[in-house]
């Protein structure tokens, strides 16, 4: 296992390199950088000025040299300084990725422990009305785009009922500290948190529901039920536990979307986090912010993908012993 982990540890650095410098090149390749999109309204600016800010952000260099020095600054925790923000890159991350962590969390829960036995549900009762139900849940819930979800979440439980806010983090009339603003901040999450375990309910049931069709088919499957076991050993104990296996693999990529945010949602109520910020980034042409977003989200994938393997060995004996 120490041997595995040494070169997962060793792959997983040169993968980040590749990936830092893939994204780094399309960044540049974007059509207007920082400077276009921060003086499109000064029309008093020459050529010459502009390229005298490119020269004064870095953005002079040639693709190649500009990611070799932001690289040479990266290795040593330095991510540059934002251009939007005038701070480093490090703190806009640090002072936000927690909102999204606050967004993300309950939801994965909510909608992990919601879809596990709704598919554990539907591949029992193949073919019920049960089945039925749950599969046309689960694809409404795949299909549904975010931005149409929330709108109407917002019109029937902010407008009509007003049972949430609207939008926002915590209520701009009202200076709560301590608890109160706490739960002002849970008050004011609720609706998207809402709307997010909705929306991540029908993927994982739909996995979960065909992971289970195919182990249930199985040999020791039949092998165990003629032995008299019973029905919920069965499922619970020999066939769900085969299921884990794929069922890890993808929520592999939970750890980074628990910290990236999710920029439409956060974008729609207004929550001031991540996925929030990096949008703005992306919109201004802030390769500093990009860049450490974007490293930090791959950072966390890769995490979780070693996290996936490790977790492979705990949950299947054939893996630990090959």
């Amino acid at each position: 296992m120490k041997q595995f982990l040494i070169r997962r540890l060793l792959l997983a650095i040169l993968i980040l390199f590749g990936a830092a410098f893939v994204i780094y090149s399309i960044i540049r390749l974007m059509p207007a950088d920082y400077i276009d999109v921060a003086t499109a309204s000064i029309k008093e600016l020459t050529p010459e000025m502009k390229d005298n800010l490119r020269k004064l952000y870095g953005l002079d260099t040639g693709i190649i040299e500009g990611f070799f020095k932001w690289f040479s600054k990266a290795i040593t925790g330095d991510l540059g300084e934002s251009f939007i923000y005038k701070k480093a890159v490090a703190t806009v991350i640090g002072d936000n990725i927690w909102y999204s962590f606050f967004l993300n969390l309950p939801s994965t829960i909510l909608s992990t422990l919601i879809a596990v036995p709704m598919g554990i549900i539907a591949a029992v009762k193949q073919y019920s009305k049960t089945d039925y139900v749950l599969t046309a849940i689960a694809v409404i819930g795949i299909s549904m785009p975010t931005f149409f979800f929330a709108s109407l979440l917002q019109r029937f439980l902010c407008m009509e009922l007003g049972i949430f806010p609207f939008s926002g983090m915590v209520d701009a009339r009202a200076d709560y500290q301590g608890f109160m603003k706490f739960l002002d901040l849970v008050y004011h999450f609720t609706l998207p948190i809402l709307m997010f375990t909705i929306l991540s309910i029908g993927g994982t049931m739909r996995f979960v529901r065909t992971n289970m069709l195919e182990v249930l088919n199985a040999d020791y499957i039949r092998t165990a039920r003629a032995k008299g076991l019973s029905e919920h050993k069965v499922i619970y104990t020999h066939a769900f536990r085969n299921t884990l296996i794929p069922l890890i693999t993808s929520l592999a990529g939970v750890l980074p979307s628990l910290f990236s945010g999710a920029m439409i949602t956060e974008q729609i109520f207004s929550i001031q986090g991540v996925g929030f910020v990096s949008l703005k980034a992306i919109q201004s042409g802030d390769v500093p912010l990009m860049m450490g977003f974007s490293i930090f989200s791959a950072a966390l994938m890769l995490i979780g993908f070693l996290l996936a393997d490790i977790a492979y060995a705990m949950a299947d004996p054939r893996v630990r012993l090959s």
